[in-house]
């Protein structure tokens, strides 16, 4: 199931200790970039700081963490969470972001960086845990991978390399296993066994025990997931996660308010 001849996953050491070095050496610089040019250049980073960078760090943590050898779950968690953490660390050495603000912040974070994981480990140990459909649909977020202008030569040649990794279907297959949907769901597929395929893709009853991304049986044979298909839960989104026309005005007071 490891993409062997992929450049990224190669660099990754197989040992616990260095994998999850190497995830943070990855995340944490990259978090405190995003955060410094949210805040001294855009001027916004309320809502990318406290909710959607904790997110996306404990993701990428985690997976850069298991893409060579199966991790447990609760140190995948561990790493994601290691992540953020230093995170908020390297926000106070830098003077971005007050002591009480960011403790204030964790409590939103640190669940965040786990995410869809925790469910997944409560299913995985026999607890009854529903992602509960509502009759006004759901709500819906994505993200995505871009290039800065400014890149070239050898760094964009890395961004391209990771980007080709990210999207060839390993990355896809894992987070399936967890709930989530991959942008390439074709190439995802080519690393999901058919009846997992069925189970998260289809909507179809479990035609066997349906297991989380370390192995850990979730599901029994005969089991559906909450919301149906793929096509039954894109069909019925009734909100993307976003935000209000004044968001920038208000995150700026606010942020001028703090640090006044």
């Amino acid at each position: 199931m490891e993409p062997k001849n992929s450049f990224f996953a190669r660099t990754v050491p197989v040992s616990a200790l260095g994998s999850a070095a190497l995830s943070l050496l990855f995340t944490v610089p990259a978090g405190l970039a995003i955060a410094v040019t949210g805040e001294n250049v855009l001027r916004n980073y309320g809502w990318g700081l406290f909710v959607a960078l904790p997110f996306a760090m404990g993701f990428a943590a985690a997976l850069v963490y298991g893409v060579r050898q199966p991790r447990s779950l609760a140190s995948c968690i561990g790493v994601a969470s290691l992540s953020v953490t230093l995170l908020g660390v390297g926000l106070m050495g830098l003077a971005i972001e007050g002591v009480f603000c960011l403790m204030m912040a964790l409590p939103i974070a640190l669940p965040l960086a786990g995410g869809s994981p925790a469910v997944a480990a409560v299913r995985s140990r026999g607890i009854a845990c529903t992602f509960q459909p509502l009759k006004e649909g759901y709500r819906g977020w994505g993200y995505t991978l871009g290039v800065m202008k400014h890149l070239d030569g050898l760094k964009r040649d890395c961004f391209y390399e990771y980007l080709n990794w990210y999207t060839s279907g390993f990355q896809g297959a894992f987070i399936a296993r967890q709930g989530y949907y991959s942008a390439q769901p074709d190439n995802a597929k080519k690393f999901l066994t058919p009846a997992e395929w069925d189970y998260w893709y289809d909507g179809k009853p479990a035609a066997v025990d349906i297991k989380d991304p370390y192995g850990t049986l979730m599901e029994k044979k005969g089991s559906t997931r909450d919301g149906g298909a793929i096509w039954d839960r894109m069909g019925n989104i009734a909100c993307w996660n976003t935000v209000m026309d004044e968001d920038r005005y208000l995150t700026r007071r606010w942020n001028e308010f703090i640090s006044s």
